[in-house]
């Protein structure tokens, strides 16, 4: 495997890796109250207040997950520079190569 595929898949690793992160991101936003979403209470009426304390019990854990998937997208970021830098090492070692092989060019 020459060194521009190498780059190319590591690239392509840091894209997934980052995408990820940010589906993960996406999907833990916190959520809003909706009182359209209340269902019916015993005696009649709405049950609010039974929907805002399930909104916010299903936010709770929603910060951690939303740290978590911004350190998988750190991570993803740090393989994409990693791969760029395995690009362009490959790319000068590609225009040494051919200046050995025509010097006079």
């Amino acid at each position: 495997m020459d060194f521009k595929t190498l780059a190319k898949f590591i690239l392509a690793l840091g894209v997934i890796i980052a995408a990820y992160g940010g589906y993960q991101y996406a999907a833990n936003l916190p959520e809003k109250f909706d009182p359209a979403k209340s269902e019916k209470w015993i005696l009649g009426g709405r049950d609010d207040i039974g929907n805002l304390l399930g909104v916010q019990n299903r936010n709770m854990s929603k910060p951690a997950k939303r740290q978590s998937a911004t350190e998988i997208m750190m991570g993803g970021a740090l393989v994409l520079f990693v791969g760029i830098g395995v690009l362009v090492a490959a790319r000068k070692k590609e225009a040494a190569q051919s200046q050995t092989k025509n010097p006079g060019v």
